[in-house]
């Protein structure tokens, strides 16, 4: 999260959407903004109701609240390739919901399976919506928005949406890092996981449709 009190503005930060590059340029055009604290659960990745709950009614009625959104199926690909890097085994006290049938998700070393072919299956999905869904607690990008705000960008589009985010709230003269990057576009899903994909993610695949559109329209 940022919140930027010099801009009147406050940063939605949803995982893998470019939130860490946003954050950490933020960070830099305002170093007295409040910022996420990287240290515990969630890591700075709180939802709009949290953020609200935080600043207090005055600021969030009168602050310009920003998010990011992303093609749902390639968030989640973003999100599975990321967490590949993490034993499990370390990370399991930290998380918000620890569960004593938590290894049936991950394999022998507590880590997600890593296809040898960089093809996803249904297991390897079923596994990791269940994780992101019972231990992190945000399985779904559209738990982010649970409250109306100001603007929701296309991360497919980062550079034009935070360049209108910006001449918005007055920031100029900058350049934005890509940061955190996943290695996502070098694995796939099979037939079954986009089905399985595609079934749970209804809603956000709907929201994200019509977000395209409307921005096509302005």
């Amino acid at each position: 999260m940022i919140i930027s009190d010099k801009y009147k503005l406050i940063f939605i930060r949803v995982p893998k959407t470019g939130s860490t590059s946003i954050e950490a340029l933020l960070k830099q055009i305002d170093p007295d903004c409040i910022c996420s604290d990287e240290t515990e659960p969630p890591y700075g990745h709180q939802k709009a109701s949290e953020l609200k709950e935080i600043v207090g009614k005055y600021k969030w009625d009168t602050y310009f609240k920003v998010g990011f959104f992303r093609d749902p199926i390639e968030w989640f690909k973003s999100q599975y390739c990321y967490n590949l890097r993490f034993h499990y085994r370390t990370i399991l006290p930290n998380l918000t919901n620890p569960h004593k049938n938590f290894s049936i998700l991950v394999n022998d070393d507590y880590m997600l399976n890593k296809p040898d072919d960089k093809i996803f299956k249904l297991d390897d999905c079923m596994c990791f919506y269940i994780l992101l869904q019972k231990w992190f607690r945000g399985e779904s990008q559209l738990m982010w928005f649970d409250e109306s705000i100001d603007y929701i960008g296309i991360f497919d589009d980062i550079n034009a949406e935070i360049d209108f985010v910006f001449n918005k709230v007055g920031i100029k003269d900058y350049k934005l890092h890509h940061l955190n990057t996943s290695k996502s576009k070098t694995y796939t899903f099979s037939s079954k996981s986009m089905k399985f994909l595609e079934l749970v993610y209804d809603e956000d695949i709907t929201f994200y449709n019509e977000l395209k559109e409307k921005k096509k329209k302005f």
